[in-house]
């Protein structure tokens, strides 16, 4: 477009009209012969003529020159224009449900309650992009030309070929990661520190606190248990155990001392009722509670 525009621009440049003078003159004095007029009159009137014509040259460039700033504007607009975005879906769970999803790839999730996670109608040539709010068990189908990301509120993970489980609730401040198969990187927000490597039967919990990654041996399948049902506290505060009740059951949990919510236990519940687990933790420290409707007190 460039190109042709300096094209245009040199042919209609007024400064060229003066090399054509002889030719318009030539052709007044043609014109005023066939129309019986003298030599002289023609010459007093080339310079009329002339002028004529060097308008009219000029109106035209102008014009050409307005058409084609105009298309370098647009063709300029068009190539600032982002990409077509992506059509993303989002699955989200509320207090109380689970879910199990199966994403473009043929890779299945196990989706927690009270957690979000979305992801495309299609996946990138490149990488495999998901977006994850809660707690998320994966089956990652291999496909070493397009790696599987997650991004979390604080930090992301690269699956290299791997199932694994992922707890990272924003109001929890911390992302725990669990290997089952496989290999999983995560990285930590901003790329500010290393990048933890895992393998089978290992852990990282990232604090958001104070930016650090904790990595330790993830005990059995503690961390992934959920999806069968099971929960599993290890040496957790009862503050924390209210959290998971009101996740997991969709009850809210109220707390009458908060003395209580330092308790801390240890157990396995494999399908049980609040109820039932209360019931349990109540008999090793003990705390009263009441359940009414939706709605767990604990310490009246």
């Amino acid at each position: 477009l460039k190109t042709a525009f300096e094209k245009f621009s040199h042919y209609w440049d007024p400064r060229s009209i003066h090399q054509r003078t002889d030719v318009e003159k030539m052709l007044v004095h043609t014109w005023e012969k066939i129309r019986g007029e003298s030599p002289e009159t023609v010459d007093d009137q080339i310079p009329v003529f002339t002028t004529m014509v060097r308008n009219r040259y000029a109106r035209v460039l102008r014009l050409l020159a307005a058409a084609a700033m105009a298309g370098l504007i647009l063709f300029a607009w068009w190539l600032m224009q982002p990409a077509p975005s992506q059509d993303w879906v989002e699955s989200r769970n509320s207090k109380g449900d689970r879910s199990t999803i199966e994403l473009p790839d043929g890779s299945r999730v196990w989706l927690a309650a009270d957690s979000r996670l979305s992801y495309p109608k299609v996946f990138g040539e490149h990488k495999r992009m998901l977006r994850l709010e809660g707690e998320a068990f994966f089956e990652v189908t291999k496909n070493p030309s397009k790696p599987f990301f997650i991004e979390m509120k604080e930090g992301s993970i690269q699956v290299l070929r791997t199932s694994f489980n992922v707890k990272a609730y924003p109001e929890d401040n911390e992302v725990v990661t669990a290997v089952r198969t496989g290999k999983v990187a995560f990285v930590p927000p901003g790329g500010g520190g290393d990048t933890a490597f895992l393998l089978p039967g290992s852990r990282a919990a990232y604090s958001a606190v104070n930016r650090r990654v904790l990595i330790t041996e993830a005990p059995g399948d503690a961390a992934w248990a959920w999806i069968n049902g099971t929960l599993v506290f290890e040496s957790d505060s009862l503050g924390a155990i209210g959290v998971t009740i009101e996740r997991y059951f969709g009850k809210q949990v109220e707390f009458k001392n908060d003395r209580l919510k330092s308790y801390r236990y240890t157990g396995s519940f494999n399908n049980s009722t609040p109820a039932e687990i209360l019931e349990y933790l109540s008999k090793t420290k003990q705390f009263t509670y009441i359940i009414k409707d939706d709605t767990v007190i604990i310490g009246e």
